[in-house]
């Protein structure tokens, strides 16, 4: 996963970043540690932010 070309990241349950792979650094000009233990809804758009979080909330009541 650590040298693979994808961007991957594990969130836990309230959306904080728990592992980001290196290669954000090469696809979002963002270093992997900056972005560790921020909220991932932070970085939605307030539009899409109330969705973003109900289907967010689906995946975790579906076991997903």
């Amino acid at each position: 996963m650590q040298e693979g070309s994808d961007l991957v990241v594990i969130l836990d349950l309230q959306a904080n970043y728990k592992y980001v792979s290196p290669v954000s650094s090469k696809m979002l000009q963002i270093e992997p540690e900056e972005l560790l233990g921020k909220n991932a809804f932070d970085f939605i758009h307030p539009e899409d932010k109330g969705r973003v979080i109900r289907t967010y909330d689906l995946l975790k009541t579906q076991g997903r």
